[in-house]
């Protein structure tokens, strides 16, 4: 899970189930799960339930403002975001 804090500059559209990371054997896969509220990785908007492959270095963007969130993918045992 992604927690966001008081603090943190959160857009109003984002909400709390909007999307899945799932990591395969050799690949980490972003599910959109909040089809009315946008969900793009580096500028490219995912369709509601869209399945795509992340690369390191991504960009995902919740939301039609944000929060933004690189991933970084060294191993498929330590994912960070």
């Amino acid at each position: 899970h992604i927690r966001f804090h008081d603090g943190d500059r959160i857009d109003g559209t984002v909400s709390r189930r909007h999307a899945t990371l799932r990591v395969e054997a050799d690949k980490v896969v972003i599910i959109n799960e909040s089809p009315k509220n946008g969900l793009k990785v580096d500028g490219v908007e995912l369709k509601a339930h869209q399945e795509l492959v992340l690369n390191d270095a991504d960009v995902i963007t919740l939301g039609k403002g944000g929060p933004n969130i690189r991933i970084r993918i060294g191993s498929l045992s330590g994912i960070i975001l």
